[in-house]
């Protein structure tokens, strides 16, 4: 959980925050990383790095 208490992801090293609600989508934390990662119902699929 975030300090306002928000879901977060921890995926290799990287920390990463829900993108929106209806899509399982999670977008990296740092300001200069784009990372995004994607939950298909079975397991993670790093999308971008």
């Amino acid at each position: 959980k975030s300090s306002k208490n928000k879901d977060q992801l921890l995926l290799s090293g990287y920390r990463y925050r829900r993108a929106n609600k209806s899509q399982i989508i999670w977008r990296c934390c740092r300001n200069d990383c784009a990372g995004r990662v994607r939950f298909d119902g079975t397991g993670y699929i790093k999308v971008t790095d």
